[in-house]
């Protein structure tokens, strides 16, 4: 928004532009082209101020009207009627109207202030009858808004009482670089003005006082870089008013030149910006830097960019309850929600708890609540008002709100992937209040079905919820913030490394374990190789292969006399062969003399019998000859020489075997050369199984470095979060020692470390006064606790478990240790991995304090606004807090509550469940849920539901946080309107 701009109508119009046609046609401008130049600077609104007359704005109306929407130029541009009136004493203010005031209404605005009627448009033919106060007051009797005009330049409120020329002074600050107020300190020391300028003179401060009285809404500060908190502390009453700033344009160029205001209004109208003026902008310093306006309004940029009305990467859209006993049983209870902070307000019962508890469910948050597990948390807890509330009654009038099968719950949840629905139905409930996970769809969202969203997890949907409850447990159970700490560093992804380089650890020492089992029967192995080399070298001496050599010969050469040998054999079938050789004798009567020619033939027949009888008697003594030969071939070797050296390897060969054996095998060598070659590939396996484990236990060592790595970056994410947050100044003050957890933490997780139950060994191990001087927890004492004290841990317990004898006090504790590792040798790991937990401790302060405290020494409400800061001070993700007011003075909740609220939502969604109007007015609520009861069924009243701008919000408001306008009224005048 620009609050100072000016039209051809003003008679200075483009009076800076040198050259005198271009002059010329500035001020022939026309309205269209007016608008169209503001439209292109990105402007939403505008306030056209020209000097004490209106006379363009019916004109810029009239083509605004006429514009078309769809030209690709064209931008929503809201025309706020004003003037910039010249009071008496020469003082310019700026007037503000709504843009659907009656602009012959706005004009007799000017006359009534008692501007003269000829000098319209022009600032240098005369000023007002009235003051400044009065022109005020007149101005809001007419339902204007006032501000007063570059109060740091000529006509403004500071240069009231400078005795120089405007222009010179100007140059000089300029030229400098200095604040108003530093430039008058040098002003006054050169002797060029008064020094009693140095504290604004009175006439300064009398007007100021003066126009406050009669309603001046904001001040226009031409250059906010020239205005820090010196200029504020020097007349504070300036900080009682909001700050505005505008180009205070005459020409095209101009726009911009100085910057525009963001503001924030639910619609762009007067009464948008008179809330917006009335949240005041005073100039905050946050570490050493000047912060200027509110969230309501602030000077930017002209070439500043930013889209404030998006919603953050992180928020809740909307929630529908429907089918739960106390909500949306006729028709769902639909809770839109706003991008920055949401409030829900309302009386006893109205249904706000309904909202938290309906969130929690359906998000899964309600396992973040101190003893959610517990079979049977504890009535008031946290926990157990969110079971009492998340489940389904036993019986009418029991606890809980869920209908059976019948109660679901939405939420509408945007991220920077996609937006996506977490519905949660009654059958996803379990025992008690816990429950399973909501279904995530995207896609047509409300409508079934809908796409699969894959599986949630609370950290896919980040969300914090805080009950008043449960920030007062946290302050006395520091272990809840270590949670909250965790989530925001993503601790779970380190812990899971942590986790994996255990395992990893674990598996090399368990295949370690497995190498070393398969290597018990390699001296056995050795032994029975030795054994068999030296048969070898027996059966391989050359007396056994002489001896193998001779056999073989004799084998080959020595003929087989025995009956069934195959040349012997085939003799005795020559014999049979020749027995059945020869031809048949023929019957006598089968040849008669008388046939001259049978007998013939028949000596012909004999003839031939004659003659295979020869061959048969041939046969027969070759057959015979058969057994000669052989026998002769046998007695001839068996006389030979060969045959005596057959003799002589045979005795060598019987003296090397000795008393063994008298013969010698040759499978036995095949077989001991394949046991051998057994033997060779196991111990080759044996020397790279002892190569292998070598390497792994080298793997081992720097696994186990690795575990230790793992465990110190989870205690790094956590000091460099602390570190952060304790330099932002807020009331709690966080100390972490890292692995330096309690004595009893440090017991308990040390003996699930050793696979030690209950209070067992007890002397060996804690710090009892019964318990030994050289106790396990006094070595983590003596060692300075913390890494190095777990490291004298570990290695005083593997020294006992290691020795050969047991130690005096030590000997029930170092059985024990060993009797589970013959039976779990993984116990080893657990002990040399075991790191402690990391100590959170709380220390706080007061506002008005530097002095820090042990938080157990606070009261219950400084304990929740020291862990409040904390919550207020961090964070993107949603955040949901119900009456976070509880146990906090007024003071508190304007400080602490307030302040930080508005600097958050700049950036971060927040739900505020609250009864408490000064978190919602002065939190500048952007929209304010007005929660009622209506028949046992609570509701959203959507007439009473919007921003504050709207009248029936601040009504219900009103009502139900001040006990209504009279009691409000009241209540003021009692406390005395003078102090206000």
């Amino acid at each position: 928004m620009d609050f100072h701009t000016h039209t051809p109508e003003s008679d200075d119009y483009a009076g800076r532009e040198q050259d005198a046609a271009v002059r010329a046609s500035l001020k022939q401008q026309t309205p269209e082209d007016w608008l169209n130049y503001h439209m292109a600077a990105g402007l939403d609104a505008v306030v056209v101020t020209d000097h004490n007359t209106t006379g363009f704005i019916a004109r810029l109306q009239t083509a605004y009207s006429t514009m078309d929407p769809n030209d690709v130029s064209f931008r929503p541009l809201v025309i706020f009627p004003g003037f910039e009136l010249s009071v008496n004493g020469g003082l310019h203010l700026l007037a503000v109207f709504d843009p659907a005031k009656d602009l012959e209404d706005v004009s007799g605005v000017i006359t009534a202030c008692g501007y003269p009627p000829g000098a319209r448009g022009r600032t240098d033919s005369g000023v007002c009858s009235k003051s400044m106060a009065d022109c005020v007051r007149i101005i809001k009797e007419h339902g204007g808004l006032t501000i007063a005009a570059h109060i740091d330049e000529p006509c403004g409120l500071l240069w009231m009482d400078v005795p120089m020329d405007g222009r010179r002074y100007r140059n000089f600050r300029n030229q400098q670089g200095l604040s108003h107020s530093d430039a008058l300190q040098q002003l006054a020391t050169a002797g060029e003005v008064a020094a009693n300028l140095l504290n604004f003179s009175p006439t300064v401060g009398q007007t100021l006082n003066l126009v406050l009285e009669a309603g001046l809404n904001a001040l226009e500060v031409r250059d906010w870089s020239r205005l820090p908190e010196s200029d504020i502390q020097r007349h504070p009453v300036l900080a009682r008013l909001a700050r505005v700033t505008g180009s205070d344009s005459h020409m095209p160029r101009d726009i911009g030149r100085n910057g525009f205001s963001m503001v924030h209004m639910t619609q762009p109208n007067l009464e948008g910006l008179r809330m917006a003026f009335a949240d005041g902008s005073a100039i905050r310093s946050r570490g050493g830097d000047a912060v200027t306006g509110s969230w309501s309004i602030r000077p930017i940029s002209s070439s500043d960019t930013t889209d404030w009305n998006v919603w953050p990467d992180h928020a809740v859209e909307k929630i529908t309850i429907a089918q739960i006993k106390t909500a949306g049983r006729v028709t769902p209870l639909e809770m839109p929600l706003h991008p920055r902070l949401n409030v829900l307000v309302g009386g006893r019962g109205s249904g706000k708890s309904t909202f938290v508890h309906a969130l929690r469910l359906a998000t899964q948050r309600g396992r973040e609540l101190p003893d959610y597990d517990r079979d049977t948390p504890v009535r008031e807890s946290p926990a157990g008002d969110f079971w009492r509330w998340a489940q389904i009654p036993a019986s009418r009038g029991q606890d809980g709100v869920i209908l059976r099968e019948a109660s679901v719950i939405k939420v509408l949840y945007r991220s920077p992937a996609q937006a996506a629905e977490l519905h949660w139905q009654a059958s996803f409930l379990g025992q008690g209040a816990r429950s399973s996970p909501p279904a995530v769809r995207v896609g047509e969202l409300g409508s079934l079905p809908a796409n699969e969203g894959g599986a949630y997890t609370p950290s896919r949907f980040p969300l914090s919820i805080y009950s008043q409850k449960q920030v007062l447990e946290m302050s006395r159970r520091p272990a809840g913030l270590m949670e909250i700490i965790d989530r925001e560093q993503n601790v779970a992804a380190l812990e899971e490394q942590l986790k994996q380089a255990i395992a990893s650890y674990s598996a090399t020492r368990a295949k370690i374990r497995e190498l070393n089992a398969t290597l018990a029967n390699e001296a056995q192995d050795s032994a029975s190789l030795k054994d068999i080399l030296a048969e070898l070298e027996k059966v391989q001496s050359d007396a056994v292969k002489d001896y193998q050599r001779r056999q073989a010969q004799a084998r080959a050469l020595f003929p087989n006399l025995k009956p069934d040998s195959p040349s012997l054999a085939l003799a005795q079938e020559l014999n049979e062969q020749a027995d059945r050789l020869g031809l048949p004798d023929l019957p006598a009567t089968l040849i008669q003399a008388a046939d001259t020619v049978s007998v013939e033939a028949h000596a012909l027949y004999q003839e031939a019998q004659r003659e295979l009888d020869t061959v048969a008697t041939q046969i027969r003594a070759q057959a015979d000859a058969i057994q000669t030969v052989l026998t002769t071939l046998d007695q001839n070797l068996r006389s030979s020489a060969w045959f005596q050296a057959c003799k002589d390897s045979k005795t060598a060969y019987d003296a090397l075997l000795g008393t063994q054996t008298t013969t010698f095998d040759p499978a036995r060598l095949t077989k001991l050369n394949q046991d051998r070659a057994q033997l060779e590939t196991r111990l080759a396996r044996h020397k790279g199984t002892k190569e292998e484990i070598t390497r792994l236990q080298t793997s081992a060592t720097e696994q186990l470095a690795a575990v230790h790595a793992a465990r110190k970056a989870i205690s790094t994410a956590r000091e460099s979060f602390v570190a952060t947050h304790n330099a932002n100044g807020t009331l709690l003050r966080l100390i972490l020692a890292p692995m330096g957890a309690e004595a009893s933490q440090v017991e308990r997780t040390l003996r699930e470390a050793m696979g030690v139950d209950g209070d067992k060994f007890s002397t060996s191990i804690e710090v009892s006064e019964e318990a030994r001087t050289d106790s396990l927890l006094r070595v983590f004492q003596g060692a300075g606790a913390g890494e190095a004290g777990a490291a004298a841990v570990r290695q005083r317990i593997l020294e006992l478990i290691d020795s050969s004898e047991n130690e005096q006090g030590f000997a029930a504790l170092q059985n024990n240790l060993r009797s589970q590792l013959n039976t779990n040798p993984s116990r080893r790991e657990a002990i040399e991995t075991w790191l402690p937990e990391d100590h959170l401790k709380l220390e706080y302060r007061t506002a008005e304090s530097t002095a820090w405290k042990s938080i157990s020494q606070g009261s219950i409400g400084q304990q929740t606004a020291a862990v409040l800061s904390f919550l207020l001070s961090f964070g993107n993700e949603p955040l949901v807090l119900d009456q976070p007011e509880d146990d906090l003075d007024t003071r508190m909740i304007m400080s602490l509550i307030v302040e930080q609220v508005r600097t958050m939502k700049e950036h971060r969604q927040i739900i505020i469940v609250t009864h408490n109007p000064n978190i919602v007015v002065h939190g500048d609520a952007d929209l304010v849920h007005a929660m009622v009861d209506n028949g046992g069924q609570v509701k959203r009243d959507e007439a009473a539901s919007g921003g504050l701008q709207a009248k029936a919000t601040r009504q219900f408001i009103c009502d139900v946080m001040e006990g209504g306008t009279i009691a409000f009224r009241k209540r003021f005048d009692r406390m005395g309107r003078e102090e206000s």
